[in-house]
């Protein structure tokens, strides 16, 4: 049985990027500069240049980078091959987004990889609906060290709230990998509601048990967390409010919120 594949667009072979299949193979790593560039590649998606924009100045807050560039491109083609060797040239490290689509997800990937083939610490950013597509164009060009990160699906419609904390949880995941202590992230970056509650319920039974209630609130601004004093709640069983506030910020920093967007008010005289 034969099977005949028929493409909407023109010559495939000739349309992808002189790129050799085969065996998995690790580029060699340069030597980072003291003060690394980022190289953003901005595929055109909807909040892409958003999201991208605000990881950069994240990093660059944390010290990671000394300073970053864009470059734009459609997000249903490939970028050229002599300017995916230029970014990895001028770049320390690469960051290639977003994928939340099929078709921009596949093309951001493969100019992901042709920077890692260059030498660059190179992430992939998409959501999660497309990591599959993320990691079989990975294994289909046979480049090892892409590293991955993936957020929520959709994207375009989150609020600027969702922006600032995402890129923060973003930029320190990045900055592991510049430490060498992970590598290959692909866990889901969230930020909502419900994952907030989820991850809060251990430390809301707690104080449950001890006669208190915790009114969680999702603002702009980020997350107010108010402790209420139940009728007959024991006062000397409520936790010291800084100890509180340190589960608290280590608790929600792992859904994507960090501390300085967290505010907590105590009852009056505890």
């Amino acid at each position: 049985m034969s099977i005949t594949l028929v493409l909407p667009f023109g010559d495939q072979e000739a349309a992808e990027p002189a790129m050799a299949r085969g065996e998995p193979r690790r580029p060699t790593a340069r030597v980072m500069r003291t003060s690394p560039v980022l190289g953003l590649i901005d595929n055109g998606k909807l909040k892409a240049d958003v999201l991208l924009t605000a990881v950069a100045e994240a990093l660059k807050a944390r010290g990671g980078i000394g300073d970053y560039f864009v470059q734009r491109k459609s997000p249903s083609a490939t970028l050229p091959d002599a300017d995916c060797e230029a970014i990895a040239q001028r770049a320390d490290i690469v960051i290639s987004g977003l994928g939340d689509c099929g078709g921009c997800t596949a093309c951001s990937t493969i100019d992901a990889l042709r920077c890692c083939a260059g030498g660059a610490l190179t992430f992939m950013l998409a959501s999660e609906k497309f990591a599959f597509l993320v990691e079989a164009t990975e294994r289909e060009y046979g480049i090892a060290g892409l590293n991955r990160l993936y957020v929520e699906h959709p994207v375009w419609n989150r609020s600027e709230q969702w922006f600032a904390a995402i890129a923060e949880t973003l930029a320190d995941r990045i900055m592991d990998v510049m430490r060498g202590e992970e590598r290959h992230a692909g866990e889901v970056v969230t930020i909502s509601e419900s994952g907030l509650e989820a991850a809060l319920a251990d430390l809301r039974s707690g104080m449950d048990a001890d006669g208190y209630d915790m009114a969680l609130q999702i603002r702009e601004s980020g997350v107010r967390i108010d402790v209420l004093a139940r009728e007959g709640a024991g006062v000397l069983c409520l936790m010291p409010k800084a100890n509180f506030a340190q589960l608290v910020a280590s608790t929600l920093k792992r859904a994507g919120v960090p501390a300085e967007q967290v505010e907590i008010t105590y009852p009056a005289g505890a």
